[in-house]
Formats: structure tokens, C-alpha cells, sequence
């Protein structure tokens, strides 16, 4: 049994009835964890017995925890705001606020405002509370006003009184201790009385001033009072009003001052003109400050709250912190002691500083209470609202009890909230609550471990709702290759085959792949590995969104995840992501929307590889998950991919995988890629499972190991589901650009490694084989290659696999047209063309040969005829020539001599005479 009451609860002016256990609050030795936290109890009045406000006894498992509450104005017997009986158990009261309360038993044995009976077994821490003029009435019986500790035959095992203080204004005792043991571990100095000075601002005194007759004007006035004793012990009390101060240093060993607001919320105070723009309000060099009940205001952005340096301690508890401007500093910065408790900071635009930074060598630091709302990191430089830097020397650092509602980061991120980056240090964050938080990754609480580190991180009963991650939109974080590898490795297991969405932008999709951790983002190292890094116990996660590990993203890690709850109504997204670490998971519930509707479709018309997460995703990790329950889930339940895992009482219920085109699909442990399942014990609670046995609960690939088989439950069915073949439809192809291909008809046919198996009708041994083409549940295509038809002729017998191995029935299929047996028309185009082109150049150049030699022959015949003609011209001229030469010897001749008239011609020596007849 648990009870848990936080969130700034008020109680004020009620009566409790006579009745011996009647209270407020009231638990008894049953219950395992009773947390009260930031909740004030006003005006409580109790009749009879003790505990008005709180009251109850504890057992050998209960651990009580009250934290940052106030107890104002409440009345009774004793026990008069707390009364506890220890039978066991732990009991932590802290930073708590008691004032104003009267106790008015006669029994010597009885009182206080907090009173504690103590019957044995039990650890009892009281550490930094304020009692405030709280009254005993009964002064003859001396009973103790503020606390009460009473044992009778043991010890009082108080391990922690640090920090009680008093101002005491009544008769009697402020602590009393009723113990006839003779060890009696409670000093003296265990709760300290102050002297209180009184500051009010509309005075005039600056000197010689602190009393009710003549206050201090400021708080400064008070405390330089203060410094003058030894040791510097006082509480400075403001009344109503506004306060400009000066910084307010505090240098002494031992010193420990404590400003108290007289009302709450009624007490102003911000820096004046004199705190430089790099100077804090609060400088603690050595010893402790505390600041209460009060609201402080930030006039300029440059000004820091306090600086607590390695000796020093400060301590802020139920202050209101606003401030109209963007900051550029750090409220906080601390090396020393840091517990800020109770307080409330609103209405903070971040600059390039946070709000609070832890470095060097920080001994501890503590946030209790606090209230975080409408916080905006607007600048791309700031790490988160609280920043704890890599150092090995930071010690413990505790956040309790603290709430964060409506803030946002505006930048690229790690961390909008709470960024620890931690070597070697220890964090706790319990009872805090996160409500509305927008960020770019780790939105909530970011946690990383440089290289070779070891950290250990607790985040314990705390509540996560409504949270997001939006994504980085640059490529400058170390997380965009991991998650695009990762996105890579889940698409090449041959599952998911469909590619990118195209209206998907790159900046879009840059955002999506580094939407991860909306509540918890854990990266470690190699090291961290090894031991138990991460403890994440009793915590609820309500609506996260992101894209990967909506509730928590761990890399590198080993992580402890126990009692928690993670429930989203967008059931398609993934909330858990583990990688390459280790995983316990114990009593957890992970489950989206409560109504499962199979027949409702979709936002997303198309699948696409982020639905190939499911709702916890494993990579290189082992898991061991016992006592939980998986249900409701439209991505599947578990999805490993390698690594290993082990399921001890598990439930599943109703997880189908993407209903739009897997109807009857139920995928509850998907594993690929020669992972290992050990299943002792697993439970079907999905209704369709009852009504058929053929909807398969388990999706696991052949190369994943079923170790064990399922051991309570009667459905015997192959981890794989198989396929039935019903029809098969060939459809050829006449052009090389498109490949023939087959259309698969039948049922079952998933998209886990689905392929197709073809068989030549002659021969047995001629067998291809294909990944096949997801259409539908009950439809698949099967691509062939041109070469493929041929070597079969087109005729064949075909089966198909869901895991790559294990077949369904074949069907024979036949292709009736001879071009489907590889005659590609196009192809064939393009062949004639060539020949034609060889045919027709050919014939070009014969003919431009055949031409050039009937060129040269003509050349030569005619050179020839020139040749001849010329001889005859030559023999001609040589004959004149010779008839000339003969002429004047032929004059003396008979035959010209005497009378000789011209018209005798002669006649060539070849012509024949002519003669009469």
C-alpha cells in the first residue's frame, strides 16, 4: 500500500473530531510508502490523543517521508501537527516549517509539536526544520513545545539532527527525551536556540536596532548585528514589505544566520542599486544561510541569486523567485552546499545561463519541494534549467519533492529541465512531478556519462504527464548518427521495406529520428555498463510523446525500471528504447489507448520505418522482464533486434501491428537477427486469440532463438505464422524497363522477412528464391528476373515464407505467351535497328569502294586514250615534218616541172588509189 500527498496541498482551520485515531492524514504499519511533500497544515485542531495534522505508526516495511511542509497555528494534547508511533522502518522529516503551535498535555511524557514514540527497529532522520514560537501551556509539567521523543526501554536512534532550530518564546523545553535507557545518543547541540532580530522595512533604524520596540530598516542592518556575537547564530525575521538589499555575505566558521519571512509571501526583496551586474544577492563563503518564506524578484538579468562556495551552505526553502527579463546568468551557482526546498519559480525566460549550475567540488546539493512553471530556455546556448557539469568530485545530488509545470526549450537541447552530466557521482530524483514539458531531446531529465565513466542515478515515485519531444533540427548532436544508424539497422533487417515519406522534409525528418526521451534520456559509456547505473522504481508516465522512447531512452546503460506505469492514448508510439546495455524490468505496465478498436484506421496512411520500434525496443541489449503487462499496442509490444531476452509471467493483450493493413495481426515478441527469447512463463489475454487459433500471438523471426516454449498457455502454434497460397497470376513484361513479376493471393502474409520461393515445373533442382513485395495481408508480389523466365520457361511452381525459411503450399503457374519467356519486344526494336544500321553502312561502303575503283579504272583508260592520242599528234607532226624536208628536192622531179597548177592535193600513203571503172 502507498500513499503519496505532494503538489502544494493546504489544510486550514479544521477540527478533528474526538477520536483517538482520527486525523488529517492517518496510515498504519501496513503501509509500505506514506510521502507527504510541499503541503501546509493551518489551523488543525485536535481533540483528543496526538497527531492532528499526521498521524500513524510505521512497520518493518513503511518508510515515511515528510518534506517541505508547514505546520502553522495547530493545537492539541501533544503531537499536536505530527504524532508516530516507530514500530519500524524509516522516518525522514526535513525542511520543514513548524510555527505558532500549542501543546497542552499534563503528562510530563507528552508533548510537542512533533512528537515520536519510539517501540524499536526504526531509523528516525530529522534534519533542517524551523520551530517557530511554538507554546506549552501546561508549564508545571516543563513538556517540550516543539519536539517529543519518547522511548521507554530503548535507545533513540536519531541518525540525523542537522539543522533544528528554534525561537523558542514560551516556558518549558524546545526538545525533551523521555528514555529510561541509559544511552541516550541526543546532545545538547542537537537543536539550537536563536536570538531573533526584527527587520521592518518602513522603519528608520539602521543601527542598534533588531528588537520588536525598534526593528532594523534591513535585513542587512540585522545582520551586520548578527556578526558582532560569536558565534553568529540568529533568526532575521522580516515583517510586511519590500526590501532593497545590498549583498548579503556570510564569512564565518560556524555562522549560520536564517532570514524568515513573518507571513508568507508578504516579504519582497530584491538586489538595490549597489550589486553589481556580475555580483549575487547571496555570497555564502563559509557557513550557512538560509532564506524562508519570502519572494524574491529580479529587477535585472544579470544578477545572480547566490553563490555558495565549497564551505559554504545555503539554503533556500518556500521562496517565490520571478523576474521580468531574460536571464544571462545563473540564479544559482554552487561548489559548496546547495538545498533549495518549498519554492516556486515562475515566469523565467533562460538566456545562456541556467537557472541552476552545480560545478566543481559540489559536497552535496539538495532540491526539495520546489515548483518550476512556465520556464523558457529561449536561447540555442542554454543546457537545461538545472545543470550539473561533468566533474568526479561532485557528491550526492538529491532533487525531492520538486514539480516543473508548462516549460519549454526553444533550442537544440539536451536536457530542457534537469542535464547531469556526471562522473562518478551519485543523483536521486524522487517525488518530483513533470507536467507539460517541451524539449528537443531528454525534454524532462538528461543524464549522460562521459567515456569511461560510472554514475549511479535513482528516480524514484515521481510523475511524468504529458511530455514531449520535438526533435533537434541540426545535425551538431552526437544523437542524429546514433538514431540514423539505428532507423538504418531496423530498415535493412529485411521488415520494414517502404522508404521515407516524400512530404517529409530533411529538417522534418532530422526531428523525427532525434525525437527521443520525452521523460527520461540515459547515455553512458562502456564502463557503465557493467554495474546497476540506472534505478528507475514507482513512477508514472501519462501521454509521453516522442519518436523513440517516448517514456525512456537508454543507451550504453544498465537500467532497473520496477513498479512503474507507462500509459499513452497514442498507442502508435514507442516507449521504451534500450541500447546496447542491459535491462531489468519488473512489475511494469506499458499500454496505449483502453479501447482496442482493430477496424478504426490510422492517422498515417502510409507505413513508414518509425512504426518499427514497438512499444519497447531492444538493440544489442539483453533484457530480463518479469511480473509486467504489455497491451494495447498498434506497433507490437517487444521488438528485439539482436541481444537477448527472458519473459517470467508476462501478459499480453491485444497488440496488433499497424491494424491499417494487418488487420488480424497480433505481434507481441518480435525478434530478427540471431537474437535470443526465453520464454518461463507468458500469458495471451487477446480476445481474438480465444475466438482463432490461427492469429498468431508471437512474430519472431527463424534467425531469433525460441528458447523455451510457451508454458501457460494450450495454443500450440509455430512461433512463425504460415502463409496459405491460393492463386498466383503471372504478368510478363515486353519492355526492358519493367520487370516481370507475379501477384501471390492467400492469407497470413506478413512483412517479417517475407519471400517468395519459385520451382521449374521440369526440374526440381532449378529453384529462385526472392524477397517478396508486402501488399496486403492477403496479397504479396514476387519480382522476377528476365533471366529467371528463361531458365523455366515461364512455368513454375510458387510458395511463399513469412520468416525467409519455412514455406507455405505452392501453387503452379504458367506463362502463356512466348514473349513472356524473356522476348522483350523493345529490346528486340533496338537490335534490328542495329543490324540495320551494320547492314546499311555496309552496303555505303561497298558502294563508296566499288565507285572509287571504277574512278581509278576510267582515270587510267582515259590516261591511256590521251596517251595514244598523243602519239598519233606526234607520228602526224613527224610526218609533215618529213614531207617538208622533202619538198625542194621533189621540185626538179618530171612531175613538177613544167606547167603545174595547184589543185593537186596528195594524198595519204595509206589511201588507196582510186580508179575509174
Amino acid at each position: 500500500m502507498y500513499m503519496k500527498l505532494e503538489s502544494l496541498f493546504s489544510f486550514s482551520q479544521t477540527q478533528i473530531p474526538t477520536n483517538e485515531i482520527a486525523s488529517l492524514l492517518y496510515f498504519d504499519g501496513s503501509c509500505s510508502d506514506v510521502t507527504v511533500g510541499g503541503t501546509t497544515f493551518e489551523g488543525i485542531t485536535k481533540i483528543t490523543e496526538y497527531g492532528g495534522g499526521i498521524c500513524g505508526e510505521t512497520g518493518s516495511s513503511t518508510n515515511l517521508l515528510i518534506s517541505s511542509c508547514s505546520f502553522i497555528h495547530c493545537s492539541g494534547p501533544y503531537g499536536a501537527c505530527i504524532g508516530i508511533e516507530c514500530n519500524g522502518g524509516d522516518v525522514t522529516i526535513q525542511n520543514s516549517y513548524f510555527e505558532g503551535n500549542t501543546v497542552s498535555s499534563s503528562d510530563a511524557t507528552k508533548g510537542g509539536s512533533l512528537y515520536i514514540k519510539y517501540e524499536g527497529q526504526t531509523d528516525i532522520s530529522l534534519s533542517r526544520i524551523v520551530f517557530r514560537d511554538n507554546i506549552a501551556t501546561n508549564t508545571a509539567t516543563m513538556e517540550a513545545c516543539d519536539i517529543l521523543l519518547h522511548s521507554t526501554s530503548l535507545p533513540f536512534p536519531l541518525t540525523s539532527t542537522t539543522g533544528l532550530i528554534t525561537t523558542l518564546s514560551s516556558p518549558g523545553s524546545s526538545l525533551f527525551v523521555n528514555s529510561t535507557h541509559d544511552q541516550n545518543p541526543i546532545v545538547g547541540t542537537s537543536i539550537f536556540s536563536f536570538p531573533t532580530l526584527i527587520a521592518q522595512s518602513s522603519a528608520t533604524a539602521t543601527t542598534g536596532c533588531g528588537t520588536v520596540a525598534t526593528p532594523c530598516k534591513t535585513i542587512s542592518a540585522a545582520l551586520t548585528i548578527a556578526k558582532t556575537t560569536s558565534p553568529i547564530r540568529h533568526v532575521i525575521t522580516a515583517l510586511a514589505g519590500s526590501y532593497d538589499e545590498p549583498v548579503l555575505t556570510l564569512n564565518a566558521v560556524g555562522g549560520h544566520v536564517v532570514f524568515l519571512g513573518d507571513v508568507l509571501e508578504s516579504v519582497v526583496m530584491r538586489p538595490d542599486s549597489s550589486v553589481l551586474l556580475s555580483e549575487s544577492q547571496f555570497r555564502v563563503e563559509t557557513g550557512s544561510f538560509e532564506c524562508r518564506r519570502m519572494n524574491y524578484v529580479f529587477p535585472r538579468a544579470q544578477t545572480s541569486l547566490a553563490i555558495v562556495y565549497a564551505s559554504g551552505l545555503f539554503l533556500l526553502d518556500n521562496v517565490t523567485i520571478t523576474t521580468p527579463l531574460t536571464t544571462s546568468s545563473a540564479l544559482f551557482q554552487s561548489s559548496g552546499i546547495l538545498m533549495i526546498a518549498g519554492c516556486t519559480l515562475k515566469n523565467i525566460f533562460l538566456g545562456a545561463q541556467p537557472l541552476v549550475r552545480f560545478s566543481g567540488s559540489v559536497s552535496n546539493a539538495e532540491e526539495s519541494g520546489m515548483y518550476f512553471t512556465q520556464i523558457q530556455n529561449c536561447s540555442s546556448n542554454t543546457s537545461a534549467i538545472i545543470l550539473a557539469a561533468a566533474t568526479a568530485n561532485i557528491a550526492p545530488l538529491n532533487f525531492i519533492g520538486c514539480q516543473f509545470v508548462d516549460c519549454s526549450s526553444t533550442g537544440n537541447l539536451t536536457g530542457n529541465l534537469i542535464k547531469l552530466t556526471l562522473a562518478g557521482s551519485i543523483v536521486t530524483i524522487s517525488h518530483c512531478h513533470f507536467q507539460n514539458i517541451t524539449g528537443t531531446f531528454g525534454s524532462c531529465v538528461a543524464v549522460e556519462g562521459p567515456d569511461s565513466s560510472v554514475f549511479q542515478c535513482l528516480v524514484e515515485n515521481c510523475i511524468f504527464f504529458n511530455c514531449s519531444a520535438t526533435g533537434a533540427s541540426t545535425d551538431s548532436h552526437f544523437l542524429l548518427s546514433n538514431t540514423t544508424a539505428l532507423f538504418l539497422a531496423v530498415k535493412a533487417d529485411r521488415t520494414i521495406q517502404s522508404e521515407i515519406p516524400e512530404s517529409l522534409g530533411e529538417v522534418e525528418l532530422r526531428k523525427k529520428r532525434t525525437a527521443c526521451g520525452a521523460c527520461m534520456f540515459i547515455r553512458g559509456s562502456a564502463a557503465s555498463c557493467n554495474v546497476e547505473t540506472v534505478i528507475i522504481r514507482s513512477c508514472l508516465f501519462d501521454t509521453p510523446d516522442a519518436t523513440l522512447g517516448s517514456a525512456i531512452f537508454a543507451q550504453s546503460v544498465k537500467l532497473s525500471i520496477s513498479d512503474c506505469s507507462i500509459t499513452s492514448f497514442n498507442e502508435t508510439k514507442n516507449q521504451i528504447v534500450i541500447l546496447n546495455g542491459s535491462a531489468t524490468l519488473g512489475n511494469v505496465v506499458v499500454e496505449g489507448q483502453s479501447l482496442f478498436d482493430e477496424n478504426s484506421s490510422s492517422t498515417t496512411a502510409q507505413f513508414d520505418w518509425f512504426w518499427g520500434f514497438s512499444m519497447l525496443f531492444s538493440s544489442y541489449s539483453d533484457l530480463v522482464i518479469t511480473n509486467s503487462r504489455f497491451n494495447t499496442s498498434r506497433i507490437g509490444a517487444i521488438r528485439q533486434l539482436k541481444g537477448s531476452s527472458s519473459l517470467d509471467n508476462v501478459v499480453f493483450l491485444n497488440n496488433s501491428f499497424y491494424p491499417l493493413n494487418f488487420p488480424q495481426m497480433r505481434s507481441n515478441v518480435w525478434c530478427t537477427d540471431n537474437g535470443v527469447v526465453t520464454v518461463i512463463d507468458a500469458t495471451f489475454l487477446d480476445e481474438k486469440i480465444a475466438e482463432d487459433n490461427g492469429t498468431f500471438a508471437w512474430i519472431t523471426d527463424k534467425s531469433c532463438s525460441l528458447v523455451t516454449p510457451v508454458a501457460s498457455t494450450d495454443i500450440t502454434r509455430p512461433a512463425i505464422p504460415l502463409p496459405v497460397v491460393s492463386d498466383v497470376n503471372p504478368h510478363g513484361t515486353t519492355s526492358a524497363s519493367t520487370i516481370p513479376y507475379l501477384d501471390v493471393l492467400g492469407r497470413d502474409f506478413f512483412m517479417f522477412n517475407l519471400t517468395c520461393r519459385v520451382e521449374a515445373l521440369f526440374d526440381n533442382k532449378t529453384i529462385f528464391t526472392m524477397l517478396a513485395v508486402y501488399v496486403s495481408e492477403t496479397a504479396c508480389q514476387c519480382p522476377l528476373t528476365q533471366d529467371i523466365v528463361a531458365k523455366t520457361g515461364g512455368q513454375f511452381r510458387v510458395s511463399v515464407a513469412n520468416d525467409g525459411t519455412t514455406t507455405s503450399n505452392s501453387r503452379a503457374c504458367v506463362f502463356t505467351h512466348s514473349f513472356d519467356a524473356g522476348f522483350i519486344i523493345d529490346r528486340l526494336i533496338v537490335n534490328i535497328g542495329y543490324g540495320a544500321l551494320i547492314l546499311f553502312g555496309t552496303i555505303a561502303i561497298i558502294v563508296v569502294l566499288v565507285r572509287m575503283i571504277m574512278a581509278c579504272n576510267i582515270h587510267h583508260v582515259q590516261k591511256k586514250a590521251k596517251a595514244e592520242r598523243d602519239k598519233q599528234r606526234e607520228e602526224s607532226e613527224m610526218s609533215e615534218n618529213e614531207q617538208d624536208r622533202l619538198l625542194p628536192s621533189q621540185a626538179h622531179s618530171p612531175l613538177t616541172s613544167g606547167s603545174f597548177n595547184g589543185d593537186y592535193q596528195s594524198k595519204p600513203s595509206n589511201v588507196e588509189p582510186e580508179y575509174d571503172s
